[in-house]
């Protein structure tokens, strides 16, 4: 009996390991494959900066140094604008400043004239006690009411002087000067001076006052030459 060996022999070819390209190797798994990134791609993606100027796209001197001229001519504009914005600040500081005094003083004059006509209000009655203490001093047996009057007097008139009132009583010989004085009547008695300077004061007919450096009234004078 002969014995079959074809069976068991050995195909050429039929090779059972898988390669690529076979069962055991799947060409679109290696075509899915994801490419290696490329150097730069990450810094390509960045937002740009807005006015921003690309140092790579710049291959010569020339366009180099025309950049840099660019740049200083907007960083001069750029300080001028600076400077004019701290110039107007300094200007509205300035006029603020300008507008607290005006307001201050414009305060404190409301408040001297208040004052002022307080002041005008009661020179009436000092002046009338100086007539009563002038007329009590010269009867008999009234000596006592006027030092009282006198004294009241001159309570009152140094709560004025402290508040700011200045009498105008200018002595005999004083300069008549029109911003303080009236000069009503020239003198009959008095001799000429003959110094030229003008008239002067012989006598005071009726004091002046003026309030914190304000006139209230001239004093009324006789004058001589």
């Amino acid at each position: 009996m002969t014995t079959n060996d074809d069976t068991n022999a050995e195909v050429p070819g039929a090779d059972h390991e898988s390669g690529p390209g076979m069962a055991g190797g799947d060409p679109d798994e290696a075509a899915a494959e994801p490419a290696a990134a490329e150097p730069g791609a990450a810094a390509s993606d960045a937002p740009a900066v807005p006015g921003a100027i690309d140092i790579s796209a710049i291959d010569n001197f020339a366009d180099l140094r025309a950049v840099a001229i660019r740049l200083q001519e907007e960083l001069d504009a750029e300080r001028a604008r600076g400077a004019e914005h701290l110039d107007q600040v300094r200007r509205s500081q300035a006029e603020f400043q300008n507008y607290k005094k005006r307001i201050l003083r414009e305060q404190t004059d409301i408040v001297e004239r208040a004052s002022q006509r307080v002041v005008e209000a009661l020179l009436p009655a000092v002046e009338s006690l100086d007539l009563a203490a002038e007329s009590g001093s010269d009867a008999a047996g009234a000596g006592g009411v006027a030092d009282g009057l006198d004294k009241i007097r001159g309570q009152i008139v140094e709560i004025l002087s402290k508040e700011g009132l200045e009498k105008i009583d200018p002595a005999p010989g004083t300069p008549v000067d029109p911003e303080i004085h009236e000069a009503v009547v020239r003198s009959q008695s008095a001799e000429p001076s003959g110094a030229g300077a003008g008239p002067v004061v012989a006598a005071v007919l009726r004091p002046g006052y003026q309030f914190k450096q304000r006139l209230i009234r001239p004093a009324m004078v006789e004058f001589s030459d």
